[in-house]
C-alpha cells in the first residue's frame, strides 16, 4: 500500500488533493496536548514520533502545500458559487482545532466553514439545523 502525503494524484482525469492538514497546536497548549494525545505515541513523522513543534512544522507543510496546490481554484470555486448561504457567519465552533469564527484569512475561513458542514452532516445532524432554518 502507498501512502500519500501532501501530494496530488491523478485518477481518470481527476486530481485529487491528498492532504491531512494538521491543526496548528498553540504554544501555551502544546504540553498538555502532547501528554494527552495518543497520536504523539502513534504517529511517525520523517521516521520520529510527532512532537507539538514538528505536529507544527506539518500543520504549516499542509497549508504551504495547499495555498501552492489549490488556492486559483478554491478563489475560483467560491466567488463562482452561486450563493453561499447567508447564515454562514452564524457557523462557530472548532474544526481541525481552528476555530471558525476568528480565522481571519477568507479563502481559509470558507474551507473550514465546509469541513464544519460535512462533519456535521456526518455526525447525522439535519441539514435544517445546519442551516439554522
Amino acid at each position: 500500500m502507498k501512502c500519500y502525503y501532501n501530494a496530488v494524484v491523478t485518477i481518470d482525469n481527476i486530481d485529487l488533493i491528498l492532504c491531512t492538514l494538521w491543526s496548528h497546536i498553540p504554544d501555551e497548549n502544546a504540553f498538555i496536548t502532547q501528554q494527552n494525545v495518543s497520536d504523539f505515541y502513534r504517529i511517525a513523522y520523517k521516521g520520529r514520533l510527532m512532537t507539538a513543534p514538528t505536529f507544527n512544522q506539518a500543520h504549516q507543510d499542509s497549508v504551504a502545500f495547499l495555498k501552492k496546490t489549490n488556492e486559483s481554484d478554491l478563489e475560483t470555486f467560491f466567488t463562482q458559487a452561486p450563493q453561499i448561504n447567508p447564515n454562514v457567519t452564524k457557523i462557530t465552533g472548532v474544526v481541525c482545532g481552528c476555530r471558525v469564527e476568528n480565522i481571519e484569512d477568507k479563502l481559509y475561513q470558507q474551507i473550514r466553514y465546509l469541513d464544519k458542514l460535512i462533519d456535521e452532516l456526518a455526525n447525522g445532524r439535519a441539514m435544517e439545523k445546519i442551516l439554522r432554518k
